[in-house]
């Protein structure tokens, strides 16, 4: 990940790639156990990226909910608008 200068966007890289990892893992287990096909694996969100730290709120924390306004904790469509299940 060293193309990514930020580097709070570089471990927030690093951080999705190692679950992108496991999940590979968990398909895997499925697998060896002969139940995949049988299974439906299902990702959620729980809402919308924080943007900014609560201690310091000038601190640019990694996430970017562009093209929606808002973050994470805000009535915004940035924190509120996930996939329904």
């Amino acid at each position: 990940m060293k193309y990514l200068q930020d580097p709070v966007r570089r471990t927030f890289a690093g951080m999705v790639g190692t679950l992108d990892e496991s999940v590979g893992e968990i398909i895997a287990a499925l697998q060896d156990k002969g139940v995949y096909d049988n299974t439906i694996v299902v990702f959620m969100s729980d809402n919308g990226g924080k943007t900014k730290s609560i201690l310091y709120p000038e601190m640019y924390i990694g996430s970017n909910n562009s093209p929606l306004r808002g973050e994470k904790g805000s009535l915004y469509e940035g924190a509120t608008r996930v996939v329904g299940l």
